[in-house]
Order: structure tokens, then sequence, then C-alpha cells
């Protein structure tokens, strides 16, 4: 049973992990008013962690609580980030960053069994109130239940990058998670700021099960011609308020993200015929991958990605037989760059790290 005590900012959340994920929660937590146990694998990353905290919380002191400090008040702002600082304890080991954890929350690579090296670890030293809670964006629960030795301590917050700017978080429970624990984890991602959705161990979770058809569905309109990507994204921008297109969101997702999550999801899902590949999408991988710097439907993506560099393989092209019935340049064409809504720039800057770290539109932009 998961100790009945209630949610204080006093508890210490152990983050495995110092990424850029890692680090975002690390965040949200210091300026939460939590002591933050933050174990990287090397010093350069815990290092470099630190720099990106003591950075993130400078920017977030004029905003927290009320509290307004004004940006020139640099000795207030100093003295605040300094004070939530002192609540940072950078680790080496696991073991000293989960000795004294309420919440243990790991946030290492997409990989299973590093996720279960993580875990397995963490239980041998961290108390046995605290939460076993995972990260992760696109393995199921049930697949990490197995490392786990109280199902019912153990549960999924999705975060969303970035995440000091992003209030979304799912909550994820396994058919094993106590209530007493979701319970819990609803009022800890409340006490950050954030907005949390509960959801059961179902694949793509919320977000990414309505946002990847979404995306699939927009690369099949262009397959078949029925639009040009300037108009398919032009569409969506100014129908429905999106910050940008679907075609253009691709490109920040990755097309070979999106190619992965499709091929997962074919085997978790196989009856659901929207998965299937498409010709198209496959085609445009392998030529980004012999590019070596990637593909994209948009010229601009290109560009920023390359340092102006332009796809020039003409022979590439050919043998790919990269088309759209008509409108075949969409990769290294000239493209029209849409007027976005103001917001699009925060978006394009922080979207570059996955589907289910990017992907939330808070309601229309101002115009």
């Amino acid at each position: 049973m998961v100790s009945a005590e209630p949610e204080t900012k006093g508890s210490t959340v152990a983050i495995i992990g110092c990424g850029l994920m890692g680090t975002g929660i690390a965040q949200v937590c210091l300026a939460s008013g939590y002591r933050v146990n933050l174990y990287g694998r090397s010093e350069e990353k815990r290092s470099k962690a630190r720099d990106q905290l003591r950075k993130g919380l400078a920017k977030t002191a004029t905003k927290k609580r009320g509290d307004v400090i004004a940006d020139s008040d640099t000795d207030n702002i100093s003295k605040a980030v300094d004070a939530q600082m002192s609540q940072l304890q950078l680790c080496s080991d696991i073991r000293g960053a989960v000795t004294e954890a309420d919440y243990v929350i790991e946030a290492v690579v997409e990989k299973k069994e590093v996720k279960d090296e993580v875990f397995v670890e963490a239980q041998e030293h961290c108390p046995r109130h605290a939460l076993l809670i995972t990260n992760t964006s696109s393995i199921r629960l049930i697949d990490l239940l197995p490392a786990i030795r109280d199902h019912s301590r153990f549960a999924g917050l999705h975060f969303f990058n970035p995440v000091p700017v992003m209030k979304l978080v799912e909550v994820v429970s396994s058919p094993d998670t106590s209530e007493e624990t979701h319970t819990r984890l609803m009022d800890f991602c409340k006490s950050l700021g954030k907005r949390p959705v509960s959801c059961k161990d179902t694949p793509g979770f919320i977000v990414n099960r309505l946002l990847v058809p979404y995306l699939i569905d927009s690369i099949r309109m262009l397959e078949r011609g029925d639009a040009t990507k300037e108009d398919i994204d032009a569409a969506m921008c100014y129908g429905t308020s999106c910050p940008m297109g679907p075609l253009t969101l691709c490109d920040y997702v990755g097309l070979d993200t999106i190619a992965n999550v499709m091929s997962v999801w074919r085997e978790s899902m196989p009856e659901d015929t929207r998965f299937t590949p498409i010709p198209l999408l496959e085609k445009l991988v392998i030529f980004g991958k012999k590019l070596a710097y990637g593909t994209a439907f948009s010229r601009r993506y290109l560009r920023m990605k390359t340092n102006g560099k332009q796809c020039e393989d003409e022979a590439l092209k050919d043998e790919y037989k990269i088309s759209t019935k008509g409108n075949d340049n969409y990769i290294s064409g000239p493209l029209e760059c849409l007027k976005m809504p103001p917001r699009t720039p925060l978006v394009l800057e922080n979207i570059p790290d996955g589907i289910l770290h990017c992907c939330v539109f808070q309601g229309p932009p101002s115009m």
C-alpha cells in the first residue's frame, strides 16, 4: 500500500536522466518548491544540466505564483534562482539519488532494457512509499511491469517538451496502478502548475493516438495529389487555428519517427489499416538517409537543418522518384513561407524532440 501522506512541496523528487526531458522536469520541480536529486551518468552531462537549470529558472523567476520580479532586477532574480538551486543535488549514482525520494521519475532513453535496469536498481534503495514513475513516450507500461516489484506504486507521467512551457501531463495507469497512486500523481502534477489528464495504458496515450493518424492522413492526401503541401497546411492553420500545418509538423517531428511509430503500431494493432505503410513516406525516409542530413516536405525546414545547404542530388531524386503528381518541388523547390500565427516561432523552436514531446496546441493563438 502507498502511504497516505499528504502532498507537500518539501518532498524529494529523484529524476534519473539529465537529458532534455529530465532537466525540464527538474526545473519545474525546483521552481515549485521540491527538493530534486538529479542523476546523470557523466560529470559533463551533470554540469550541462546544472547550467541549463540555472538559465531556465532565471527565465521563469519573473512569472511564478504572482511573485513578480522585474526583468531588470537582476539581484532579486539571482537570489530567487540561488534559493531554488540550493534544493538541487546532482548525483553520480542512482542509489544516492533515490535513497530519500518520495517520487522516482525515470527519464532515460526510450529503450525498454535501459528503463528496466533503472527501475531494478532504484527499487533496491528507494523508500517503500516512493512512487515509481516512467516518462516513456512510446513504451506500454504493461511491458515495463516485469521489472517492477509493487505494481500498485508504478505509473506513467508523460510530460511534453518543453516541460517548463507545456502545461499538459498525461497520467497513465496500468491495470495494477492503485487509485491512491493515481490520486497522488494527479495532485503532484497540479502542484507543478500542470494540467493533468488521466489515461489508461493504451498505445500513444491520448495525444499521440489522436495526432499520429492526423499526420498520416495529411501525407496520404499529398501522395494522392488531393491538394498541395501549401494548401493542406494553410487549410489547417487558418481553418482550425493550429499553429502550423500537419506537413510542416511532420518535418519537425521527423519523418523517420513517424514511420517508426507506424511500424510499432502495426504490430500492436494489426487490425487497424490506418498504419499500413505509405510509399511516399517510405521513399522519403530512405532518401533522407542517403542524403545524410534528412529530407522534409518544406525547403525552409531543410535550410534550417543544413545551414543553407539545399538538396542538389538529382540522381537520388530520380532513383526514388520523389513526386507528388504535379507538385514535385516540395522537397527542394521554392515554397512560399506561410504567414503563421505569432505563437509559431516558440513552437518551431521546441519541436524537434519527438512526436510525444511537442504537440499540444493550447487553444487558438492571438492574432
